[in-house]
């Protein structure tokens, strides 16, 4: 007997959403506390939120799409299970 999930088992365990440019995602959590308008340099100037997290699933037929806007951002970590 198999007991690994499929990746369609997975999305469906977690909820997560096609995105166009990045495979699946869902946001789990957005801190209520913010970093005020101005404060971080361009192109971070606006006020967000300290911190999120996400799910991010990446799957054969849903890759991540490189684009001309794409950049890896200072302080995002992929996680790999």
């Amino acid at each position: 007997m198999n007991s690994r999930l499929t990746a369609d088992e997975i999305l469906n365990l977690l909820e997560l959403e096609p995105k166009a440019t990045c495979g699946f995602v869902r946001l789990t959590f957005v801190s209520a506390q913010s970093v005020a308008a101005g404060v971080l340099p361009p192109p971070f100037a606006a006020a967000r939120p300290v911190g999120s997290a996400l799910y991010f699933m990446v799957t054969p037929g849903a890759a991540v799409v490189i684009g001309g806007s794409y950049r890896r951002r200072p302080g995002l970590t992929p996680f790999r299970a």
